[in-house]
């Protein structure tokens, strides 16, 4: 069975997805999650992010995590999970898992673009096809603006 709607897909990930674990986040700690977040480059579908108390540097390091949903046009997914890389630390591709087959032909396209991408199923099983590199933001003022947004929540 498949996805009437990237929602349906959004929702099925929103209750799936480990993303406290992906994160590194301690229980008990609050983990910022929200769709549809404005005010970055591009809109992501979800977004998760947790910033430790302080860093090596004695500074807040966020760790974030920005997810676009498509139910099967990979190619145009794949763009807008790389254009999220300049304001997260990662950066995901969810598809809905029968139809991932021509994404997951083209993982090498993936790899080289550092964008992770799963495939979802409508029960909530996924499949994480290709694992990204946690990698700080192309764009720092962009990663300073999440801040602000994580922190303002």
């Amino acid at each position: 069975m498949h996805f009437s709607t990237e929602q349906e897909l959004v929702e099925t990930a929103i209750r799936h997805l480990p993303l406290r674990r992906w994160l590194r986040a301690p229980d008990g700690t609050p983990v910022f999650q929200q769709t549809e977040v404005r005010g970055l480059f591009g809109i992501p579908d979800l977004l998760a992010a947790f910033a430790p108390a302080t860093s090596r540097r004695n500074k807040p390091q966020l760790r974030s995590i920005a997810f676009e949903m498509k139910l099967s046009d990979w190619r145009r997914g794949l763009v807008q999970a790389f254009r999220y890389r300049s304001f997260a630390s990662t950066s995901f591709l969810v598809i809905d898992d029968s139809r991932s087959k021509p994404a997951v032909a083209n993982a090498e396209r993936f790899k080289r673009a550092n964008i992770g991408l799963i495939g979802l199923n409508a029960d909530g099983r996924f499949h994480i096809y290709v694992r990204p590199q946690r990698e700080a933001p192309f764009a720092p003022h962009l990663e300073n603006a999440l801040t602000e947004i994580v922190k303002s929540s």
